[in-house]
């Protein structure tokens, strides 16, 4: 095993237990759900040693034998000089360059759990593992940008690192939308370990981040139906609810429930619930804490409705203006690896989040089989108009049954 082998899985095991340990341990209410796009998108335990048969007595006697003078001075031996100094050699020092800082814009409060937990010990691993040349700054709040304009300021070099959803520009990012297809995950792990796969196999889906350096991406914990009177038992009893879209695509699966769909930031849910303004809304479990909506709700249904994605880019010529081995380090720490810790981070929310809505006295429905069959039955058509809408650009089939394939996995 290499020793640069050696450093990526210790550098790899650092970043999964800092941002696991974090998430374990934070603030339920700090969690912030994303303002989302309008609506208009050990090892096993060794074997036991075999039972060691008592040796003979003339085996016995042999292993216990003073060893010949130049057999003990064989088994002594000290290694030789040119081996042993190989061995002790001090890597060699690796010329990283220049020391740079890169900023970094996202449009949520600086107390967010990605920023703090995910994002924060990654950016101390890029500083580590480039020997303390790149230094990650956060802009958070929008202070870089709205959040709708978070990807083309990647793009354009006006950031040189954003984060933020995908669905904030809607139309945008046609191919990772496939994620957004209702009913499919049970957590954000799942979602963004076969979202990771479909990018790694699919050319289209990497084309479409072609004009930035993808650092990473993932998708907030899975979203639900929650309601503010009453409770949802059968799809009938969506018809002519008033409910928050977060997304296009969910916009589209609330409409073929019977609902009736609308765009709303998500610092107006609280007072629009309590008000009766909407009926209830989607939005992913973490959420509920961010906005404390638990006072406003008295059901939910738990569908696994959708998740959303989120990225983290930088801009090209930023990237490029790296060297070499700062490139290469920064690889070693981002993508995949990165991408896990953040949906661990939001599973950890969710988690928290349910508690709370046990605690709360918030009543979850189960749909039955049947019940579920007739939801999914009814929102097939926005899986078909995605497939429909796409199948001249991409191989919107078979990524979406790939996806299938790897969620069933």
């Amino acid at each position: 095993m290499t020793r640069r082998t050696q450093r990526w899985m210790r550098l790899t095991a650092v970043l999964l237990v800092l941002g696991l340990l974090a998430a374990a341990c934070g603030d339920d209410d700090e969690v912030a759900e994303p303002a989302e796009a309008p609506a208009t998108t050990a090892a096993p335990a060794p074997e036991p040693e075999e039972e060691m048969a008592e040796p003979e007595e003339e085996m016995a006697e042999e292993e216990m034998a003073e060893p010949e003078e130049e057999m003990a001075e064989e088994e002594m031996a000290e290694p030789e000089e040119e081996m042993a100094e190989e061995e002790m050699a001090e890597p060699e020092p690796v010329d990283f360059g220049d020391s740079v800082t890169v900023n970094l814009g996202h449009p949520f409060p600086a107390r967010h759990p990605i920023q703090a937990r995910a994002l924060e010990p990654w950016s101390a691993l890029v500083n580590e593992v480039t020997g303390g040349t790149v230094t990650v700054e956060f802009f958070a709040g929008g202070a870089l940008g709205p959040a709708p304009q978070t990807y083309e300021n990647a793009v354009s070099g006006a950031a040189d690192i954003g984060w933020a959803l995908q669905g904030y520009t809607p139309g945008r990012f046609p191919v990772t939308d496939v994620i957004e297809m209702p009913f499919t995950f049970s957590s954000a792990s799942q979602a963004t370990d076969v979202l990771w796969t479909l990018y790694e196999e699919f050319e289209e889906f990497q084309n479409e981040y072609s004009d930035v350096k993808l650092l990473g991406m993932w998708v907030h914990d899975v979203g639900d139906m929650w309601i503010a009177k009453g409770r949802v038992d059968t799809i009938s009893d969506i018809d002519g609810l008033t409910l928050r879209a977060p997304s296009p695509v969910q916009n589209a699966v609330i409409s073929a429930l019977g609902g009736n769909p609308v765009g709303m930031p998500a610092p107006e849910l609280y007072d629009s619930l309590e008000r009766g303004v909407i009926d209830g809304l989607f939005i992913a479990n973490s959420g509920l804490s961010s906005f404390n909506l638990y006072e406003v709700l008295e059901s939910g249904v738990h569908c696994n409705c959708y998740v959303a994605a989120q990225f983290l880019a930088m801009n090209l010529d930023t990237w490029n203006s790296l060297s070499d081995a700062q490139r290469a380090a920064i690889d070693e720490v981002s993508g995949r690896v990165m991408s896990m810790n953040a949906a661990a981070v939001y599973d950890a929310a969710y988690e928290s989040a349910a508690q709370r809505v046990v605690e709360a006295g918030i009543e979850k429905v189960q749909l039955d089989e049947a019940e579920f069959a007739q939801w999914r039955a009814a929102t097939q058509g926005v899986i078909d108009s995605w497939i429909a809408d796409n199948s001249g650009n991409f191989r919107s089939q078979e990524m979406y049954d790939r996806m299938l394939e790897l969620a069933a996995g």
